[in-house]
């Protein structure tokens, strides 16, 4: 309870106590003790205004993250496109994991997925200028090496915009042919029937770190009906305390079991 001081002040105290009765069972006077916590109860209440608040930039981070993501996946014939966007609840910050679709001029598919260094405004501020300059890139040539080619460039001669990782792609609607490219980003997996692989070639240099003009390889696959690939960024597969290659192997059964069902 808070009591007042007779020069003002308040304070929290902690009290216990029992009334002491006579042989009638009248109370006659009470014994008891009291603990000030007026530290402690301030500490506690400037940690919940600090969590509150902390919790408050989270939210409106994500909005911001959101809001540079594609609002709509388009619509491919013969196809069908998911994504899912699952920030880390217990945590206050967010990183700038990004991922993009559009259609190109010639009526393929571009894919990207990809993420900035950082957990906090300005990795998701990279996050959008990267997103935005691969857009630009593959209007211009669509090819996947080409892009990621591009966006290392622009990364290395802006050093303020970090390190990023991104796997792109563009997939035919026409023939099925997916090909894309890997920048330092966790495979891709492909799911064909049963089978469940990781689509580990071709590797290449995460962006901004060489300064020079680094190639980069293209593999293409041949999209047989019902097969899927999936995309992702590390948060799905490194958590602390657990080996990525053993949580990848997960990844993979948890999808082949999927199809399963």
């Amino acid at each position: 309870r808070r009591v007042l001081r007779p020069d003002g002040s308040v304070i929290d105290v902690y009290c216990s106590g029992e009334a002491v009765r006579d042989e009638t069972g009248r109370p006659v006077r009470i014994w008891g003790t009291f603990q000030d916590v007026t530290a402690q109860r301030a500490t506690e209440r400037a940690a919940k205004e600090a969590r509150a608040q902390l919790e408050a930039e989270h939210q409106a981070l994500e909005l911001f993250v959101r809001a540079m993501l594609p609002p709509a996946l388009p619509e491919v014939a013969g196809a069908e496109l998911a994504a899912n966007y699952l920030p880390v609840v217990e945590r206050v910050d967010i990183g700038g994991d990004w991922y993009d679709a559009f259609r190109l001029p010639d009526g393929r598919l571009a894919l990207a997925v990809g993420d900035a260094t950082g957990h906090d405004l300005r990795a998701a501020t990279v996050m959008g200028q990267v997103r935005n300059a691969v857009r630009a890139y593959a209007f211009e040539d669509p090819a996947p090496g080409e892009v990621l080619r591009r966006t290392d460039l622009l990364l290395c001669r802006m050093p303020e915009l970090g390190l990023a990782t991104m796997v792109y792609g563009v997939y035919d609607p026409v023939t099925c042919d997916l090909t894309w490219a890997n920048a330092g980003h966790p495979a891709p997996l492909l799911r064909h029937g049963r089978h469940v692989s990781a689509l580990r070639e071709p590797g290449g240099e995460i962006l901004g770190v060489f300064g020079s003009d680094v190639r980069y390889a293209e593999a293409t696959v041949r999209l047989e009906p019902d097969d899927t690939v999936l995309w992702f960024t590390d948060g799905l597969v490194d958590h602390r305390g657990v080996d990525p290659a053993a949580a990848m192997g997960c990844q993979a059964a948890l999808d082949a079991e999927w199809y399963l069902r």
